[in-house]
């Protein structure tokens, strides 16, 4: 029998699925009958030849696990696995009750119209999308996983760790380690304190105080981004420079008559962002984005000269745009 899993956002769920299915059909896991391959590392006759075999000193089945099967992902790379594919579509009965075959896929979302997809589908493959929806992800990760680590934390708290982990297992993880330092109870302002805000949402917030020139939030949410260095003054000067060139490109474009679609196309961005950045021209002029371009060009010579630090420059560059 074959399997297909599928995500990208929840591959770290593989690794338990592995360890089910070994105890499931193998009981405890032996070198003879249970085999993990990944793509990065072998060749498809690696793949073949293992799927081909039979089991060793049991009479249980032999069980083959293909990590990053890549070849679901695109037919450019289905078309590196011909042999592959050839194997799959001539599987007989006989062959899938020796083995199982579980394929896993680093992807969210499988194109139907990939070679390797007709073929499971055509085979009667089982396929499973461990995807979450954004409304799961409080009620089928982050509510059990708190139950499971033994976590006393009050309902207020758990939305905020799903606000702030945001479809991110790896994330989540991370701060529950940091909630299990704490043995009292965890309250909404506790909560708060231990649990990090992403970097990319703190950023936007400094980001719009920062056009509109709100001098004491542009310095507040400034502190809150370089604290503990969750991110580096030189990051944080090349994510609002490129912001500010973003914007200027989607003024340029929408004063074209391109709408979003379009420009979001030309820029190899989404809607949303440029809808966003439309939406933030009212809070600063054209002078105002040239100024800041022809600013940032002057204090990264500075840098790459050897003349200041990027946390002068950057230091300089929100003073100076400030004072304007």
């Amino acid at each position: 029998m074959i399997y297909v899993y599928y995500s990208l956002t929840q591959k770290y769920f593989f690794d338990k699925k592995i360890e089910k299915i070994s105890n499931k059909f193998l009981g405890e896991i032996n070198n003879y009958n249970f085999f993990q391959l990944n793509t990065e590392e072998c060749s498809e006759d690696d793949i073949i030849n293992l799927c081909l075999g039979g089991s060793l000193f049991s009479e249980k089945k032999r069980v083959v696990i293909v990590k990053n099967a890549i070849f679901f992902e695109s037919d450019k790379s289905a078309k590196k696995y011909k042999k592959l594919l050839n194997f799959l579509n001539k599987i007989d009965q006989t062959d899938q009750d020796n083995v199982l075959i579980f394929f896993f896929v680093y992807k969210d979302n499988i194109d139907e119209n990939n070679i390797f997809y007709k073929t499971c589908q055509k085979n009667n493959v089982i396929l499973e999308n461990f995807s979450f929806k954004e409304y799961e992800w409080e009620a089928k990760i982050v509510k059990p996983f708190i139950k499971y680590k033994k976590i006393d934390i009050c309902d207020e708290g758990i939305k905020i760790l799903s606000e702030r982990t945001k479809k991110d297992f790896a994330l989540l993880i991370n701060e529950v380690d940091k909630l299990q330092l704490y043995n009292e109870y965890i309250s909404l302002e506790l909560a708060n304190k231990i649990v990090s805000v992403p970097v990319e949402e703190n950023f936007f917030v400094f980001f719009a105080n920062f056009i509109k020139r709100e001098r004491n939030k542009v310095v507040t949410s400034l502190k809150e981004l370089l604290k503990n260095k969750f991110i580096l003054p030189n990051v944080l000067l090349n994510m609002l420079i490129n912001n500010i060139r973003f914007m200027y490109l989607c003024r340029f474009l929408f004063l074209s008559k391109n709408n979003f679609k379009e420009i979001a196309k030309k820029l190899n961005s989404n809607e949303i962002r440029v809808k966003m950045s439309i939406q933030n021209l009212k809070n600063i002029k054209d002078e105002d984005m040239l100024f800041l371009l022809d600013n940032f060009y002057l204090v990264d010579r500075n840098v790459k000269n050897g003349y200041i630090s990027y946390d002068l420059a950057l230091e300089l560059l929100t003073i100076n745009f400030l004072n304007k």
